[in-house]
């Protein structure tokens, strides 16, 4: 299976674009959850459920952009198979004990030998 590494960087050019927007409204975001609506002084009553999502979500999104750039960098570099030619190779058992995964490693088995 081919690859268009091309395709993917343009992807996550995007995706990093769009995860900058994404921070720009995330501290939006935060300056309403946690400053009054006049001024600069704390709330009275923070909406503690609504700050810790808001906070989990971002942090979700970060890691899963980094892990998207540092595995295609890892692809480029030949360090690792790419994940759908991972995916394609690994299928679903046919029986109950029958491995699933057989030759999913080849590459980096030969390499390491």
């Amino acid at each position: 299976m081919h690859i268009d590494h091309k395709a993917v960087v343009v992807v996550l050019f995007v995706q990093a674009i769009l995860c900058g927007l994404y921070i720009t409204t995330f501290i939006h975001c935060l300056r309403w959850l946690i400053f009054a609506d006049e001024g600069w002084k704390y709330r009275e009553r923070i909406n503690w459920p609504m700050l810790i999502a808001t906070i989990i979500a971002f942090i979700f999104s970060s890691i899963a952009l980094g892990l998207s750039v540092a595995m295609e960098f890892h692809v480029l570099r030949g360090v690792m198979t790419p994940m759908n030619e991972v995916l394609v190779r690994v299928g679903t058992p046919k029986m109950f004990g029958e491995k699933a995964m057989q030759c999913v490693f080849d590459r980096t088995s030969s390499n390491s030998s």
